[in-house]
């Protein structure tokens, strides 16, 4: 794997997966154990990263001053060691830098939360309650604040005055009979929203400045093993208007059916 001067997407990936567990502790320098299984490719329908891919990313993560390997056998070929984990030291605040600079880019979408989050916010410390199907209201740590599709950055490109398919996506997920959770087996759980979640996370990472996934992974490990399903971090809740004959509101769910993967 040729590292360039760019920063790899499969680079970016495995430094997201790194936040994760970063965001369990709030100790700036530490020492990580993370399960080889954790590192996945959502590019490549969450296949494995092979072993010796992983181990040049690393590499190339610890050129950039963001981590150290400390025990890296487990992703050696010899077969000497079982070992399941990686261990790596963490400068939170290099690796976090290098991740805000390489991973968390302004793109189209530019919205961000109003104000400053406290240090330590995780996902789990966000509510997101829906008044209707174009409003939403936000709470985190106490403070409130009251948006709208276009606030945060999820309006169609084409005609700002439509949400795109990423809000109606969130609008489903709270719309389910265990809000924030869309089993694989629900209707709209197709394997078709794997990149629309994906596009849906990188706008909520960007609007609230987290860097972990607000999603649980696809096939979760202990201690996250739950069913296959779409499920968030963050609470979601449903709008209490609950008319069915609400033009909007058909809209919204009428956008998510007919969605490809080409629309946006």
């Amino acid at each position: 794997m040729k590292i360039t001067m760019k920063i790899p997407r499969i680079i970016i990936q495995v430094a997201e997966i790194i936040q994760q567990q970063l965001s369990i502790s709030p100790e700036r320098d530490e020492v990580i154990d993370i399960s080889l299984w954790d590192f996945r490719d959502p590019d490549k329908e969450n296949d494995l990263i092979p072993k010796e891919d992983l181990k040049k990313i690393l590499r190339a993560l610890e050129e950039k001053n963001c981590l150290k390997l400390i025990d890296t056998k487990s992703l050696d070929k010899t077969g000497r060691f079982n070992g399941e984990s990686v261990r790596i030291k963490i400068d939170r605040q290099k690796f976090e830098d290098f991740y805000a600079k390489n991973a968390l880019p302004k793109e189209d979408h530019g919205k961000r939360f109003p104000g400053q989050l406290p240090a330590g916010t995780q996902w789990k410390d966000i509510i997101i309650k829906f008044l209707d199907a174009e409003h939403v209201l936000i709470q985190v740590h106490g403070h409130q604040h009251e948006a709208d599709f276009r606030a945060m950055g999820l309006a169609n490109k084409k005609n700002d005055s439509k949400c795109n398919v990423q809000w109606a996506f969130l609008f489903t997920l709270s719309e389910q009979s265990n809000p924030g959770e869309l089993l694989w087996g629900s209707k709209n759980a197709e394997i078709r929203n794997q990149k629309l979640k994906q596009r849906l996370s990188k706008s909520l990472k960007y609007y609230f400045g987290l860097s972990d996934d607000p999603f649980f992974p696809y096939e979760p490990f202990p201690p996250f093993k739950h069913e296959r399903s779409y499920k968030t971090r963050f609470n979601l809740f449903p709008c209490t208007n609950d008319r069915d004959d609400d033009p909007i509101r058909k809209e919204v769910a009428e956008m998510l059916n007919n969605y490809r993967f080409e629309e946006e």
